[in-house]
């Protein structure tokens, strides 16, 4: 049986190996696992590339979703159509 990859990632990690290595290293040498400067720098990137003045970026899925139902004060009793095929996380604040 052939295998057929959707995306080669090995292939693709091979040609940018050292840039990809090279971040890492500047993570791990600053600490910054969390919020460090490359968020911004990935933020000013998107900004650039959508033409939009700000972009966020966030850690899930989940939070993506809960973004804009916090930004539009939404809260339980609310209304919010979906599309069948998807879901809202269950927060703390829906509750």
């Amino acid at each position: 049986m052939q295998k057929i990859a959707f995306n080669d990632l090995e292939a693709q990690y091979a040609h940018l190996k050292e840039e990809i290595d090279a971040g890492i290293a500047s993570v791990i040498k600053g600490c910054h696992f969390i919020s460090g400067p490359q968020v911004g720098e990935l933020e000013q990137a998107l900004c650039a590339y959508t033409g939009r003045k700000y972009c966020v970026t966030v850690s899930s899925g989940t939070d993506a979703l809960l973004m804009p139902l916090m930004a539009w004060d939404i809260h339980e009793g609310d209304a919010v159509f979906v599309p069948g095929f998807t879901f809202l996380p269950r927060q703390k604040w829906l509750v």
